[in-house]
């Protein structure tokens, strides 16, 4: 369905060009989920962004890349061709949907603003209160007149999926889409999309921090440090054998039942280097336990066993 193929997106810090997302390649088919995972930082939101080309100009730009949607290069589209792709094929789900809606307008005003947008409008009110309905918003025709603040952050993420999928996009970006939500409501959300893509027969991209959603939502999940694919494979095969140093200790930091209460969390030393403070080598080699000399110059090249990839010198098993 969708096959992203070295995507390079730069921004502009004290007037120099610094890459963020570094040749990035992957796919995604049709009814299958695709989960993003890394640390704040090593460039998730900012591929998604550049996926639905809403880096923000003049400090942003992508710098190359394809992307194919259904055997379609859409990266070279007109921009007035690609705004009415955008939606109708390919949609996003904002980080925080606090901040996400427009809190002047109401729920019914801000889905009839999209639904506006298809080929042929009819009914809008209908439309509306039914997309509330599939998401799970009871009431869908009062809840078209409750403003944001109205509703709960549950609620607000529920009207957030309604917009995405008014369109019926065939891809869905869905970043961090359980951000400040409890435990309770974020299982609820994260059930709905599961439900909806298996309805819709959608391919869904998950961007997340939560290890245990991916291991329990993804087919597939890619592991993203300093704005490049580090490691990609089944989901089942990542957690049973990583190859990264980085998604080593990405797994371990998880807290296991089997683990003493009294047991301290293992963690990554350091932190995520700033755009422009990477060397030459390895991404990963400044916080790296196995890091060797030719670590610090030379960039790894990738590796592969069927549909596991990674980028390191010595993998972890090997």
């Amino acid at each position: 369905m969708l096959q992203v193929k070295n995507l390079t997106t730069s921004f502009e810090i004290d007037g120099q060009w610094h890459q963020v997302v570094k040749g990035v390649s992957f796919g995604v088919r049709a009814g299958e989920c695709l989960g993003i995972i890394g640390e704040s930082g090593c460039g998730k939101s900012v591929t998604s962004l550049s996926l639905m080309r809403l880096i923000p100009k003049p400090w942003g730009r992508i710098d190359q890349g394809e992307v194919w949607l259904e055997g379609t290069e859409v990266m070279g589209l007109p921009p007035e061709a690609f705004r009415k792709l955008r939606g109708q094929k390919l949609a996003m789900i904002f980080q925080d949907p606090m901040t996400s809606l427009n809190p002047v307008l109401t729920i019914g005003e801000q889905l009839f603003e999209v639904l506006r947008r298809q080929p042929s409008p009819f009914d809008l009110i209908s439309q509306a209160a039914a997309l509330l309905d599939e998401v799970g918003i009871a009431d869908g025709l009062t809840r078209l007149k409750s403003y944001p603040h109205q509703l709960s952050g549950g609620m607000k993420q529920r009207v957030m999926i309604a917009m995405a999928l008014a369109a019926r996009p065939q891809v869905l970006i869905a970043d961090e889409p359980t951000t400040a939500l409890d435990v309770t409501i974020q299982a609820q959300v994260l059930a709905l999309l599961k439900s909806l893509q298996a309805r819709h027969q959608m391919a869904l991209i998950l961007i997340t921090h939560d290890l245990g959603v991916v291991a329990q939502v993804c087919d597939h999940t890619l592991v993203m440090y300093g704005g490049k694919a580090v490691e990609q494979a089944p989901t089942e095969k990542l957690f049973k054998s990583p190859k990264h140093p980085y998604t080593v200790g990405l797994l371990a930091s998880i807290k296991s039942l089997a683990q003493p209460g009294n047991k301290r969390l293992a963690t990554i030393p350091g932190m995520v280097p700033q755009p422009g403070q990477f060397g030459a080598g390895c991404v990963f080699s400044g916080r790296c336990r196995s890091c060797q000399d030719r670590c610090l110059t030379q960039s790894p090249p990738l590796e592969k066993d069927g549909e596991h990839s990674w980028s390191c010198f010595y993998p972890q098993g090997a």
